[in-house]
């Protein structure tokens, strides 16, 4: 559950609270109400590989990422706000998503942490953390040794060999 939490100057009802469930087509109304004209949104990643990584500045960039670009992506079935600190204008949020892929129809699960900072009771900046090795391995439905160690068993004495 979203509470609200401070001083009230952050406002955090619907459908400011939407926000921190993700973009989606179903959440555009709330994205555009709720930014600033100067809105920034920043989502680090290899953009290359995953294009709803990078960074977007001005109202009709982030508007165009919300409602255009991650739904011509996936389609997202499930946002739970997990976990959500509030310290006056900045909000802290931990989600658990669910996507559809489009093209493969896979579902993809991760979590995501989002920083938001409000002025004037308007979204400033979304700045936001994907699990996206986690992603990848959904994506390409594989395992992914990135660091070329071997599966580890643990042994009869519940010690891991290594």
């Amino acid at each position: 559950m979203i509470a609200g939490g401070g001083d009230g100057r952050t406002g955090f009802t619907e459908p400011r609270s939407n926000l921190l469930r993700g973009p989606s087509l179903a959440r555009c109304g709330a994205h555009r109400a709720a930014a600033r004209d100067d809105v920034e949104w920043v989502m680090p990643g290899p953009v290359g590989v995953y294009p709803f990584c990078g960074y977007r500045r001005g109202k009709p960039a982030v508007l165009r990422y919300v409602c255009q670009e991650v739904p011509g992506l996936v389609d997202v079935i499930r946002s739970d706000v997990e976990h959500v600190v509030i310290d006056g204008d900045t909000v802290g949020a931990l989600s658990r998503i669910a996507t559809v892929q489009r093209g493969t129809g896979r579902t993809i699960a991760y979590s995501c942490a989002y920083f938001a900072q409000f002025g004037d009771g308007r979204l400033t900046s979304l700045h936001g953390v994907t699990d996206s090795f986690s992603i990848a391995e959904q994506v390409f439905a594989r395992r992914i040794d990135a660091f070329g160690v071997p599966d580890l068993e643990a042994k009869d004495d519940g010690l891991v060999q290594l």
